[in-house]
């Protein structure tokens, strides 16, 4: 996995479909369902926030209309404690979470 973090990082992805798709290539040789790739930037006036995965795009917009990462519990708690996320442990103790992982659930994502 680290060779191909850095084959990315010296050559960056002429578009949007060719991340996707290099996502779905790894994830395949990877024998895992799905990857995602954040990039987020809070440094300038505006925000800027990339979202690169292989999540069906129907729950990946459906996510981004009703939470992003700035409304999503997990994510302010990962940006606020520098520390591994226990996913299951967010999910019982926010009821945010809980719909978020319900409705990743209806399109086949799961833990």
């Amino acid at each position: 996995m680290t060779d191909l973090i850095a084959m990315a990082l010296n050559a960056p992805f002429g578009s949007f479909e060719e991340a996707t798709q290099h996502l779905q290539d790894t994830a395949a040789r990877g024998d895992v369902k799905h990857l995602s790739y954040w990039f987020l930037d809070f440094s300038g006036d505006n925000d800027d926030i990339v979202w690169i995965a292989t999540y069906d795009t129907a729950y990946m917009s459906s996510y981004m209309n009703e939470y992003t990462p700035l409304g999503d519990p997990s994510m302010t708690d990962l940006l606020d404690k520098e520390r591994v996320i226990d996913w299951v442990e967010s999910i019982r103790a926010n009821p945010v979470c809980r719909r978020m992982f319900q409705t990743a659930s209806r399109f086949g994502i799961s833990k």
